[in-house]
């Protein structure tokens, strides 16, 4: 099975970075942080079938981006 950081195939695309991202984004609307033990947890509250490799490369694909940054042990939306 081919992998890499935005999908891999036969993956379900809700537990794709990009789909992931967007999920993760989602928790940060009334906050400008969180822990990423929270952050983590919440996720797995909406997607049971989560595991700790597809919510790093979420993260991982949101840092690139420049979207996130992280400050232990917090995640913070980066500054616009």
């Amino acid at each position: 099975m081919k992998t890499d950081l935005f999908l891999a195939e036969n993956e379900d695309l809700k537990l794709s970075s990009l789909y992931l991202g967007y999920e993760v984004l989602k928790l940060f609307k009334n906050k400008e942080r969180i822990t990423i033990y929270d952050l983590f947890g919440a996720m797995q509250k909406k997607h049971p079938e989560l595991n700790h490799s597809n919510f790093m490369n979420a993260l991982t694909f949101l840092h690139m981006a420049g979207i996130v940054e992280f400050k232990k042990p917090y995640i913070e939306v980066a500054a616009q």
